[in-house]
Formats: C-alpha cells, sequence, structure tokens
C-alpha cells in the first residue's frame, strides 16, 4: 500500500489522503443526510460526475451555505407547539432547542465548507477524476484477475492431459525400445556366427596357400635339378645375345649422330638460304617501293600537331603569365633588353595588364615556333647534317629546280634523297644541338622575363618540345603529301588563321585616343603556325584548283583589333608618369638643398641612390 493512500472502513476501499481528508470535513452533511434521506431532493455523491457542485465542469456555488438538495427553510417547516407530549414535552421543546441551535451551527459550518470548495472546486474536480480513474483500475485489474484464474485452470487441464499423454507414449517408446532390443539381440548372434565362419575360411585358406607353395618349392628344386645343363646352356645364349645387343645399340646410336649431323647441315643450308632469299625479296620490295609513298589522312597529323602546340601554349602560359620580380623592380630595363633583342616586343609593356599579357605571351609562342621553324622544321631536316654543321641550302636548291622537270621526277628525288638522310641519321644524337639552339634563339631573349629557378625547367619542357617536333617534321616530310608551315599570316585575308586575342577590341579600351593610334601600321604576328597540305589533283579536266587541305588552323595577333597600339598606348604612359615622377622626385631635392640655410638643425642629406621606380635610368631606356 502507498503511503499516500489508507483503506476505509466506511468506503470499504482504499483512498487518498486528500480524500481522506474531504471525508472528515464532509462527516456532519453526510449525517445530516442520512437525516433526510426520505426528502425529495438528494444530494449528489462524488461518484456522478455533472451533479456535484465541486466537480461538474461549471464549478456552481452552493446555495445558501448547503449542498445542493438540502432546504435552509425545511427545517424552519417544523414546528412542534402544536404536538402535546405531556409530561416530557418539555425536554422535548429543550432538545429540539439545542437541536436548532445545532443546526444553525452547522448551516454556517456548511457555509464555510461551501466556500471552501467554490475555491478550491478544480482540486476536488481532479480528485474525484482521480477516485473515478482508481474505480476503472480497480475493475480491469478485477478482470484480469479473472481472466488468469481461468487461463491457470486450462493450463493445469493442458498439463493434466499432457502428462496422461506422455505416460501413454512412455509406455509405447519402451515397449518399441524392448522389442528392437530383442531384435539386436538376434542380429548380434547372427553376426558372431558369421564372423566365426568367416575367420574358419581364412584359415583353411592360408593353409591351403601354404601348402601349395610348399609343394611348388619342391616342384621348383626338382626341376632344377633335372635342367641344370640346359640352364647353363641357356644362360650362356643369353649373355652372347646381350653382348650382340649391346653393339647394335651402339652402332643404331652412331648411325643416329650422323643422321642428325646431316639433317642439321641441311637445315643450316635451307635456313642461309632462306634468308638471302628474304634479302632479295626485300632489296626487291626496297626498289619496287623506292618511289612508292603512302598518303596518310589529315587526321593522323591533326590530332599530333595539335599536342605539339598544346604543349607550347601551356610551357608559354605557365612561365610567362606573371612577371618575375626582377621584372617588376627593373620595367624600364627589362623593355630595352627585351625590344634590343626582338623588335616584336617594342609594344609589349612590361606592366602587370591584360594586354601586356595577351602580348607577351603571343610573342613569345611566336619565338619558340620561329627557332623550331628554323631548326628542325626545315624541308630536308638531318641530324647528322646538322651536327656535322653542314650545310642544306643545296639540297634545297636542287630540290626547287627539279620543279621544272616534273612532279613525279621531283618527289622520286625527294624520297630518295629523304631515304638517304635517314640513313645517315640512324644513331646520331643530337641532344647537345637542340640545348644550345634553345639557349640561343629562346632562352638568352627571354632572360629578363625568367627567373633563375625557372631556366633550368624551362629549359627542359622546351628540350621535349623541339624533340617532339623533329620527330612530326621527319614523319609528315616522308608523306605523299607533306604537311606545309604557313607563319606569315596575312591582314587582308584571316582563312584558316584565329585571333589570339579573342575578341579584342579597341573600342572596348577606356582610353578613347586610342581610335587615333590606327593609322600607326602594324604586321600581324604569328602566334602558331597554320599547319595545311595540299589537295591530290583530279584527273577530271576543267575541274579548278582546290582549296588547301587545313591540318591545323593557325594562331594570330591582327592589327584590326587594336591591341598593338593599346600595348604601345599604355608602355607610353607608362614611361611619362616615371618621368614625371623623377622630375618630381629631382625638383623636391633641389629645393631641400637650397633651403638648408642659416643656424639650425639642417635637413639629413639625401642618398645618391635612386629609386628603383623613379627616373634613374636614362631617357634613353625608355625610347
Amino acid at each position: 500500500m502507498s503511503p499516500n493512500y489508507r483503506f476505509s472502513v466506511e468506503l470499504e476501499r482504499e483512498i487518498s489522503s486528500t480524500e481522506s481528508y474531504v471525508n472528515k470535513i464532509l462527516r456532519p452533511v453526510r449525517s445530516i443526510k442520512r437525516k433526510r434521506d426520505k426528502l425529495p431532493v438528494r444530494p449528489a455523491s462524488m461518484s456522478e460526475p455533472g451533479n456535484h457542485p465541486m466537480t461538474n465542469g461549471k464549478a456552481e456555488k452552493v446555495s445558501d451555505g448547503l449542498p445542493n438538495g438540502v432546504d435552509s427553510h425545511d427545517l424552519d417547516s417544523v414546528h412542534l407547539d402544536k404536538w402535546d407530549f405531556g409530561p416530557l414535552g418539555a425536554q422535548i421543546h429543550d432538545q429540539v432547542h439545542h437541536l436548532q441551535e445545532s443546526r444553525s451551527l452547522g448551516d454556517s459550518a456548511l457555509a464555510k465548507l461551501a466556500e471552501i470548495f467554490n475555491g478550491h472546486a478544480e482540486m476536488i474536480k481532479i480528485v474525484d477524476d482521480r477516485y473515478n480513474n482508481g474505480q476503472a483500475l480497480e475493475m480491469e485489474n478485477s478482470e484480469l484477475q479473472n481472466e488468469n484464474k481461468m487461463l491457470w485452470a486450462k493450463l493445469d487441464k493442458v498439463k493434466q492431459s499432457h502428462k496422461v499423454q506422455l505416460r501413454n507414449e512412455r509406455r509405447e517408446y519402451e515397449k518399441e525400445i524392448a522389442r528392437l532390443e530383442t531384435k539386436a539381440g538376434s542380429g548380434q548372434r547372427l553376426k558372431d556366427m558369421y564372423e566365426n565362419l568367416l575367420e574358419k575360411h581364412k584359415k583353411d585358406h592360408e593353409k591351403l596357400a601354404q601348402d601349395a607353395q610348399e609343394a611348388l618349392e619342391l616342384k621348383k628344386d626338382q626341376l632344377e635339378k633335372d635342367n641344370q645343363e640346359t640352364i647353363s646352356k641357356l644362360e650362356a645364349d643369353k649373355k652372347s645375345l646381350s653382348e650382340k645387343l649391346a653393339k647394335r645399340e651402339q652402332e643404331l646410336q652412331d648411325m643416329t649422330q650422323l643422321r642428325d649431323q646431316e639433317r642439321q647441315t641441311r637445315e643450316t643450308m635451307q635456313s642461309k638460304a632462306t634468308a638471302e632469299l628474304e634479302k632479295i625479296q626485300q632489296a626487291l620490295a626496297s626498289v619496287k617501293a623506292k618511289y612508292e609513298v603512302k598518303r596518310l589522312p589529315v587526321e593522323h597529323y591533326a590530332e599530333r600537331y595539335r599536342d605539339l602546340i598544346e604543349s607550347v601554349a601551356s610551357t608559354v602560359d605557365e612561365y610567362f603569365s606573371d612577371l618575375p620580380d626582377k621584372a617588376i623592380e627593373n620595367r624600364p630595363g627589362t623593355y630595352t633588353q627585351l625590344k634590343r633583342k626582338r623588335s616584336t616586343f617594342a609594344v609589349v609593356p612590361v606592366t602587370p595588364t591584360e594586354t601586356a599579357r595577351v602580348l607577351r605571351l603571343a610573342n613569345v609562342q611566336n619565338l619558340i615556333f620561329d627557332a623550331i621553324r628554323e631548326t628542325v622544321w626545315q624541308p630536308f631536316f638531318s641530324r647528322y647534317l646538322w651536327k656535322s654543321k653542314k650545310d642544306t641550302h643545296a639540297i634545297d636548291e636542287i630540290y626547287l629546280n627539279l620543279a621544272t622537270e616534273g612532279e613525279e621526277i621531283q618527289h622520286d628525288w625527294k624520297v630518295s634523297t629523304l631515304r638517304v638522310l635517314d640513313r645517315l641519321d640512324n644513331g646520331v644524337d643530337v641532344e647537345e644541338k637542340i640545348t644550345a639552339a634553345i639557349d640561343q634563339q629562346v632562352v638568352q631573349i627571354l632572360e629578363p622575363l625568367l627567373s633563375e629557378s625557372n631556366k633550368a625547367d624551362f629549359r627542359s619542357e622546351l628540350k621535349k618540345v623541339f624533340i617532339k617536333a623533329a620527330e612530326l617534321g621527319q614523319e609528315s616530310r616522308r608523306d605523299r603529301c607533306p604537311v606545309y608551315i604557313d607563319s606569315s599570316p596575312s591582314a587582308n585575308s584571316s582563312s584558316g588563321w584565329k585571333e589570339f586575342s579573342e575578341g579584342f577590341d579597341v573600342e572596348d579600351a577606356p582610353d578613347p585616343t586610342l581610335a587615333s593610334c590606327r593609322d600607326n601600321i602594324y604586321a600581324p604576328l604569328c602566334v602558331s603556325p597554320r599547319l595545311y597540305r595540299k589537295r591530290e589533283t583530279t584527273a577530271t579536266p576543267g575541274a579548278g584548283q582546290e582549296e588547301d587541305e587545313l591540318v591545323h588552323a593557325g594562331v594570330a595577333l591582327f592589327p584590326g583589333t587594336g591591341i598593338f597600339q593599346k600595348g604601345k598606348m599604355e608602355w607610353d604612359e607608362f614611361v611619362l608618369r616615371e618621368r614625371e615622377r623623377w622630375n618630381v622626385g629631382r625638383t623636391r631635392r633641389a629645393s631641400v638643398a637650397s633651403n638648408a640655410t642659416g643656424p639650425g638643425f639642417s635637413p639629413p642629406e639625401l642618398s645618391n641612390k635612386h629609386s628603383k621606380t623613379w627616373g634613374s635610368h636614362l631617357k634613353a631606356e625608355y625610347d
């Protein structure tokens, strides 16, 4: 039992402490209700929701300080004067008077209780709800207990029936086991009988075998005694035959070895004859194919040349997109060195602008492809002649003069000459020559734009590009229709060319005076060459000359975009600003020196070392 609950003898159940307290308060009221049971109006109990003044939804007030159903005028309506009780009348009247006084006290107490109930109606309602819920739980518990008793009764009944079934099945199993044991006993006896019989037969067989072996030995000894002379003669014959067999085997081995030697000699002679025949056939095929060269499809060269050009572009973008620190610190000197080494850098400002970046990348690629074209992309490039410092101009002149003899004769002479050069180039290494060409024609010119830490890596990347270009050039020149290189874009015709600046136009520039610079004439700058092949001539009479077959479109900077003017204007503006800054700085130093007179502190002496960004350089460095 919970400490918040106690057993009520009057209600014959457990009640909470709150309900016990309310019962104590309502005990006088219940006693009055018992006296007034015959009245027509009955007060509502706490178990009837909606009727009790403290637990209904509206929590209505108790009228006149009494519970519902009790009228304050009911007791006043009782008059005892009209009744004659004889000698007991005085006593009865006194008791009635006392009862009326008690009733007035009870009424006042009930009025106080009604006020308390009206103030705590919600609490009383909660108590009533808990009481009703407790009643429902008690009923549910009682039903579950009854169901539990019924289940246990059924379970006992099932257990009893299972016990009887188990006892009957155990008896059946015991009978079956006894029957199987009896059967097993008879089988064991039969097994023992057969094992004894098998053992007997085994002993009899061993005895018979032993007797037969003894008889055989006796017979063998007897036969050996009887045929001893015959055995000796047979052994002598056997020995003689063994000697003859060994002699014949030796003869057979010698003959087999002689046959193998003859076969090997014949095979050697036959292989030599076959090799000579193959050489003759190869020589014949070489003579036949001397003037037969296949024409490979244009896609075969397009993809390889595209990879080569993209590798050059990626290398240039990696090493020249940004200016090194030494170029930024000495921009006039960098510009002067580049312009002196290569005139196309005259329009490339040494500034961190997009125009300067585009012009710088374009000129670097132009320089690299010019170096490739002048070294490994010669029409009759030969590693042997290059390493031996032999001049190939005579070969070029002969090839050009043979054009008057006809295209076929010119082509056959070219094929024969290239084959001779290929044999001379076999095993010749020109890595040192490529390195020297890269240093002289590329690295030395671009040295102002390269930091010391990047020179070795840039030289290594260019070496790979030159080797790949040499292999590709030698392969394409052997074709029936070789690949030609065009590095001279035309300002009037852009067929087969693309604009490198990607739509840069002078009208988009912020400086409105740039349009006036269009009068200055600039030649187009080849960034990467246009690669093409001549189409095969058709035998159709009257057919016009067909256009060249484009292998890879060239990329160039055209003057129509205004990018050259824009670059020149940017550099001129930079030079003008530097000159003005230098003049201002010189004026300030002169004014400070002239004002340092009279007593007092003199200004600090200015250093003769000029700023890197001021006009410490000569005027010629800007021009």
